[in-house]
């Protein structure tokens, strides 16, 4: 069995949430004392990935929290499948702390948590036996977000710096990372929540690996296609700020 050697970051991940099977969704959110600010965007996402499969649901919250922090929240329920997760980021997006839960049936089943410190994201992961491995992702010059493949809302943070260029992806659930590209194709019609909008078309690239997303004036999530066969919308139009 791996054991997590000592990491620079243990102070920022005791700081994590443990999301519990009792975790609530949408406007529910746990955010806790002392990180609660104003709301810039929460609501659901409907999913579906590929022609088969069950629906997926997923809630989120994203505020903003002391210091110029952002938090981000979210649940996705998908049959039995439920993962919950918590991220913290500095002003434009890049990530302080992270933490994903996946649970069977009710049972978790499946732990990351990570940290940043002197220019590195430091994670651990712990299986459904109590194994633990640890991985350590340079964030390197550009900008650098979490992105997972089973939540959508985390798109958010790709654009938070910059609408288009260099971007640096880390996926600490499927512990890999690499530089994309994000670029913009400008406005488009989009229909959420049956009415039809105008928003910003963006894409991020790696290879094969694109992940097609429109937002609206404020950087929000709309809708989401990926080349893996995911396709997100949400529920309704987010509140006008």
């Amino acid at each position: 069995m791996m054991r997590m050697r000592s990491m620079a970051a243990t102070a920022s991940l005791g700081a994590l949430v443990a999301a519990g099977p009792g975790f609530t969704g949408g406007a529910g959110l746990s955010v806790p004392a002392g990180m609660q600010g104003g709301v810039i965007d929460q609501g659901a996402f409907r999913i579906t990935r590929g022609s088969a499969g069950t629906p997926e649901v997923e809630n989120f919250r994203i505020s903003r929290g002391g210091g110029g922090q952002i938090v981000a929240t979210g649940q996705l329920s998908a049959g039995t499948r439920r993962v919950v997760s918590r991220l913290v980021t500095d002003s434009v997006g890049s990530p302080l702390e992270y933490q994903l839960t996946l649970f069977e049936n009710g049972t978790r089943v499946a732990e990351v948590k990570a940290g940043a410190s002197a220019g590195r994201l430091s994670t651990m992961t712990t299986n459904r036996r109590g194994d633990e491995s640890d991985k350590d992702y340079p964030l390197g010059r550009d900008h650098a977000i979490i992105l997972d493949d089973d939540l959508v809302h985390l798109l958010y943070f790709s654009s938070l710096s910059s609408r288009t260029g260099p971007i640096r992806v880390i996926s600490p659930h499927a512990a890999r990372a690499g530089a994309f590209t994000i670029s913009a194709h400008g406005l488009e019609p989009v229909e959420v929540g049956g009415q039809s909008v105008t928003a910003t078309h963006l894409s991020l690239t790696n290879g094969p690996d694109t992940r097609d997303f429109w937002v609206d004036e404020d950087g929000r999530v709309l809708r989401v296609e990926t080349s893996s066969g995911l396709k997100a919308v949400r529920d309704e139009l987010p509140r006008k700020r």
